[in-house]
């Protein structure tokens, strides 16, 4: 099987950090570092920014890990264009479907859904990438 690490370094993408890491608490009291990031694309020429937050125990830094940060965006993304609707998604991801909160995420992860199937190529290569590659 063909894996995400391999078609990262494969069609060269990287990752700049444009600012963090700022550490942050959110609601719940997850500590964690908050970073704005850019992917860049060489292949297809094309760029996405993105937020991005790691636990405080991870050491390494997202331009050190662009595998990771891209596989986070493929199971993100292929989880928003397979859902049916709000209510499957949250359901999915155990969220209440009556919560603003999770209205918004779901707003912004598609958002960002449809910006990475531009960055890669397409639904038909997001498709692929959930299915047929070896995730991390």
């Amino acid at each position: 099987m063909r894996s995400i690490e391999r078609y990262v370094h494969n069609h060269g993408i990287r990752v700049e950090i444009l600012s963090g890491p700022n550490w942050e608490v959110d609601d719940e009291g997850w500590e964690h570092h908050a970073y704005q990031l850019k992917l860049i694309n060489p292949d297809r020429g094309t760029e996405m920014t993105v937020p991005w937050t790691a636990g405080v125990g991870i050491t390494r830094t997202p331009d050190e890990r662009p595998e990771e940060v891209f596989d986070t965006l493929v199971s993100d993304a292929w989880g928003f264009v397979s859902a049916d609707d709000f209510g499957d998604w949250a359901g999915e991801y155990g969220f209440d479907v009556y919560s603003i909160k999770a209205a918004n995420i779901w707003r912004a992860i598609g958002e960002q859904a449809e910006a990475f199937q531009h960055f890669i190529g397409g639904s038909a290569e997001l498709e692929r990438l959930a299915l047929e590659y070896e995730r991390l």
